[in-house]
C-alpha cells in the first residue's frame, strides 16, 4: 500500500513538471532516483527506513513508466504508436515472468537479494544522454524551435535544409493548460471520469490477482509465472486486432472477457470441491487475466491518444494516480477472499462489466492525430455523440506533415 501511495504522488508531481519542462530531464532523474531506492530498500536496516525507500520506489517508477511511454507514443505516429505500445506491453510480460523465475531461483535467499536485483534493471539510466531525445511534439508544442532543429540534425545528418523552412509554418501561439481544464469542460470532465473509472478497474483486478495467485490451487511460483504469461498471447492478438478494429471495440471486449473469466473462476472456486473444479478455477482465472492484462496494455496505448499535448502527461498521470487507489484496495483482496472465498471475483467482475459499457461512450482514437489542444479533443469528443457540425482542427499533420517537411527515407 504505501508502494501504490508513492505512485499516487509520483504520478501527479512528475507528469507535471513534464508537461512544463520536458519528457527527457524527467525521464532520466527518476530513472537514477529509481535505482537508488531500489537499493535502498534492499538495505534497509529497519522496517521503518524500508517503508520509507518502499514509497520512494513507487515515487520516482511513475515518473519512469509514465513519462517514458508518453515520449514514446509522441515519437511515433498513429500506425507505430499501435506496434510500440504493444512491444511495451510484451517487454512488461517477459519481464514478469523473469521476475517469477528469478524468485523461484532464489527462493532460498534473503529476499534482499531479490530486491537488488530488480535494483540494476533501473541502472539503464546510463545510457539515456546517448540515445533519448526529447520529445519532438513537446518541443514544437512549447516553441522550442531551435532545440527541435539541433535534435533533427544530430538524428538526421545532411536532411535538415528543409527543417527551417517547416518550422516556420507551425502555429506559433502556445498554449498552457493545468489540470482544472479538465473540470472546466463538461464533455472532457465527463471522459476523464470515465477513463478513471476504468483504470481503477484494472488496477485492483489486475494486482488484484497477481496478490491471490499464491491462494490459487498448485505451486505459488507457478501460478505467479503462468498468471504473467496469460498476457503474452493477449500482447499477440492486439498486435493483429488493433490493425484492423477500433481501439473501443477491443478494449471493451477485453474487459468482458476479464469479467466473464473471473465470475466463472469465482463460481468453480466457491462451489467446487474436485480438483477437476479446482484446476479449472485456475485455468478461467488465467482467462480473466489474460483479459484484464490486454485491458490494461491496451489503456496506455489509448489514454495518450485522448489528451492535448500540454496536458498528455498530466492527464496519464491523474488517471494513474487515480488508478493507485485500486492498487492500495487490491493488496485486501487476500483477506477479503479468506473470509468470503467468492468476494474478490465478483467484485472484480462486476467492475470489469460496467467499465464495459462505460467504455462506450468515450471517443474512437484509430487512425486519427493525437490532439494537440484543448479545442482538438472536445471536438473528438463532440464527433463521438454524433454531433457533425464539427470544424475538424486536424493540428497534428500540420505539424508533422507540412509539404515543406516531406522528405524521401
Amino acid at each position: 500500500m504505501i508502494l501504490m501511495i508513492g505512485q499516487t504522488a509520483g504520478a501527479l508531481i512528475f507528469t507535471s513538471i513534464a508537461d512544463k519542462h520536458g519528457r527527457k530531464p524527467v525521464l532520466v532523474v527518476c530513472n537514477l532516483l529509481l535505482a537508488a531506492a531500489g537499493f535502498g530498500v534492499a538495505y534497509a536496516p529497519n522496517i521503518y527506513v524500508m517503508i520509507a525507500f518502499r514509497f520512494l520506489c513507487g515515487f520516482f517508477q511513475q515518473g519512469t513508466g509514465l513519462v517514458g511511454h508518453t515520449i514514446l507514443m509522441e515519437f511515433l505516429t498513429a500506425k507505430n504508436r499501435r506496434i510500440a505500445s504493444i512491444l511495451s506491453g510484451l517487454y512488461w510480460t517477459f519481464t514478469v515472468v523473469l521476475f517469477g523465475l528469478m524468485a523461484y531461483l532464489m527462493r532460498d535467499e534473503s529476499w534482499r537479494m531479490l530486491q537488488m536485483a530488480a535494483a540494476v534493471c533501473a541502472c539503464n539510466v546510463v545510457l539515456s544522454p546517448f540515445f533519448l531525445y526529447e520529445s519532438p511534439r513537446w518541443l514544437s508544442a512549447n516553441k522550442k524551435y531551435a532545440q527541435t532543429l539541433g535534435d533533427y540534425q544530430t538524428s538526421m545528418p545532411g536532411k535538415q535544409e528543409r527543417l527551417p523552412e517547416a518550422l516556420s509554418t507551425i502555429r506559433s501561439q502556445v498554449e498552457r493548460y493545468s489540470l482544472l481544464d479538465i473540470v472546466r469542460h463538461r464533455s472532457l470532465f465527463v471522459s476523464a471520469l470515465i477513463m478513471w473509472f476504468v483504470w481503477i478497474t484494472n488496477s485492483t483486478t489486475y494486482y488484484g490477482l497477481f496478490l491471490t495467485s499464491a491462494s490459487l490451487a498448485g505451486n505459488r511460483y507457478l501460478n505467479f509465472i503462468l498468471l504473467g504469461l496469460s498476457d503474452l498471447p493477449a500482447d499477440i492478438l492486439n498486435l493483429f486486432l488493433f490493425a484492423f478494429y477500433g481501439r473501443k471495440p477491443i478494449i471493451m471486449g477485453w474487459l468482458v472477457i476479464a469479467g466473464t473469466g473471473l465470475f466463472t473462476a469465482t463460481m468453480l472456486m466457491a462451489f467446487g470441491s474436485t480438483q477437476i473444479t479446482s484446476t479449472l478455477s485456475v485455468v478461467f482465472s488465467c482467462v480473466g487475466k489474460l483479459g484484464i492484462g490486454a485491458s490494461f496494455n491496451s489503456l496506455f496505448m489509448y489514454t495518450p491518444e485522448l489528451f492535448p499535448t500540454n496536458l498528455r502527461s498530466a492527464g496519464f498521470g491523474v488517471c494513474s494516480s487515480v488508478a493507485r487507489l485500486g492498487g492500495m484496495i487490491s493488496p485486501y483482496s487476500q483477506s477479503l477472499a479468506e473470509i468470503v472465498v467468492w468476494g474478490p471475483g465478483i467484485i472484480f467482475s462486476a467492475m470489469c462489466f460496467l467499465s464495459a459499457i462505460l467504455f462506450s461512450k468515450l471517443p474512437e482514437t484509430r487512425g486519427q492525430p493525437m490532439p494537440n489542444t484543448i479545442r482538438d479533443m472536445k471536438q473528438r469528443v463532440a464527433r463521438n455523440y454524433g454531433n457533425k457540425n464539427v470544424d475538424v482542427l486536424n493540428y497534428e499533420a500540420e505539424i508533422l506533415k507540412p509539404k515543406e517537411l516531406t522528405i524521401n527515407n
